[in-house]
């Protein structure tokens, strides 16, 4: 179909102007809500006690000042919203939080400064670490018999095991590619080329499972150079390394923790330059005994999955829900929706108003009887200052409702008894800078 310039400019208005979804709170009724900056898809939610911690990018994701003052780590208090505490955000640098870990009373993160800290909850420094680049995701605790490790690692290609209470470094691995900081070099020439500089490897949280089965959880990371990474986790030494064509962010153990299979998700081109989607299956030493072409070419996978009951595991990809176990067998969900788009050379075509990555809540749960899950688009392509929300029935197989949010976020959804009522919340955050808490009005 073709169309006048004059039409064309009146429907690429309606295009990105349509009717959004109904909005969240006329459904589930908004508790309470928080400036606190900016979340990522890489962000945790710590609960201790009637508080909840969290970190935040501030104002941006790419800090162009030497001060955000809304990047750190935020204490809140669970039942009202409140700030209790606000730790982490200095005079310079560039203070972006993302994952955290509390343990034994003490708070330990890394940030876009290059440094990894360990504070108490009044937010005294008790130790902090120079890194040898930024660090994004939460950090992992492992376990050696009477022994207890905090293990981070960097964009430039660093992972670090150190010692919970004094920050000594236990062993730590470089990628053969590395170009980070070390110790020894110039801290000042390395933080000017960095502020200049985007590095690939370890953005995202790793799997911890015992691969070589000596008791101690060894951790796999996936990189956003398309590699896998397996580093032991006792010494840091490299298990396996496995490179990757389209390689995506989003990985999960589909076997137990006694015999682990690593699942993960990659697009390749055949020779006709068609995108194919494929899933692979990895065994405890690197070898693949699955691999399968799944989906259309629209089939773009999320960046989280979630396990469920019976051995399954579920992931949202742009048109669809997948429900896959340890085999390989696999059932999906369509949640297309299509809305009305002018493309540039002037055809009207329908388009997905789903995002390119949709997160998964952290939780399955009981909606009008029926077991759910809730998935995060982020944006609406339909109107896309917006994002919006779909609850998706595990038992039916289907869309049941979709709820526009007030802002787009890429936080992963929080559901849970946020404020501690008895009933679950829905807690999460919007690129306007809020924190936003719903009642579900479920009971736990």
């Amino acid at each position: 179909m073709r169309i006048s310039l004059s039409l064309l400019c009146l429907l690429c208005y309606a295009s990105y102007a349509q009717q959004p979804f109904n909005p969240i709170e006329k459904s589930f009724p908004l508790k309470w809500k928080i400036k606190i900056g900016i979340a990522s898809f890489k962000t945790n939610v710590v609960f201790n006690n009637g508080t909840l911690i969290i970190g935040s990018n501030g104002s941006n994701f790419m800090d162009y000042n030497t001060y955000d003052k809304n990047s750190g780590v935020y204490v809140i208090n669970r039942k009202t919203g409140v700030i209790i505490k606000k730790i982490g955000g200095e005079e310079l640098g560039d203070m972006d939080v993302n994952g955290t870990l509390f343990h034994n009373n003490k708070l330990y993160f890394g940030n876009d400064n290059e440094e990894f800290l360990c504070t108490n909850l009044d937010g005294k420094v008790l130790w902090r670490n120079p890194a040898s680049g930024d660090i994004e995701h939460e950090p992992a605790l492992l376990s050696n018999k009477n022994k207890q490790y905090i293990v981070y690692a960097t964009e430039s290609g660093e992972v670090k095991a150190v010692d919970p209470e004094t920050g000594l470094k236990i062993w730590n691995y470089y990628t053969p590619d590395f170009k980070g900081w070390k110790p020894g070099d110039n801290r000042m020439i390395f933080k000017v080329k960095a502020y200049f500089s985007n590095s690939n490897s370890f953005y995202i949280k790793p799997l911890l499972v015992d691969l070589n089965m000596d008791g101690v959880n060894d951790l796999v990371y996936v990189t956003y150079d398309e590699k896998i990474f397996a580093i032991n986790g006792y010494d840091g030494k490299l298990l396996w390394r496995k490179n990757y064509q389209g390689l995506n962010s989003m990985i999960a153990n589909i076997g137990t923790q006694k015999e682990p299979l690593i699942f993960v998700t990659h697009s390749v081109y055949n020779s006709n330059d068609i995108r194919l989607n494929k899933f692979d299956i990895i065994n405890r030493k690197g070898n693949i005994v699955k691999q399968q072409i799944f989906g259309s070419n629209d089939y773009v996978s999320g960046l989280n999955a979630l396990n469920i009951d019976n051995g399954k595991i579920m992931f949202a990809c742009r048109d669809s829900i997948m429900l896959i176990d340890k085999v390989g067998n696999y059932s999906t969900t369509s949640r297309v929706i299509l809305y009305d788009y002018v493309s540039i050379s002037g055809d009207l075509v329908k388009e997905n108003r789903n995002g390119y990555s949709p997160i998964l809540a952290n939780n399955i749960f009981l909606y009008k009887g029926l077991k759910s899950a809730l998935v995060l688009n982020q944006r609406d392509y339909a109107n896309s200052n917006i994002g919006f929300v779909e609850i998706v029935s595990i038992d039916q197989g289907k869309v049941l409702e979709r709820y526009a949010l007030p802002s787009a976020s890429e936080m992963p959804p929080v559901i849970d008894d946020i404020d501690m009522d008895g009933k679950l919340d829905l807690l999460i955050s919007g690129f306007d800078g809020y924190l936003y808490c719903y009642s579900l009005n479920i009971k736990k």
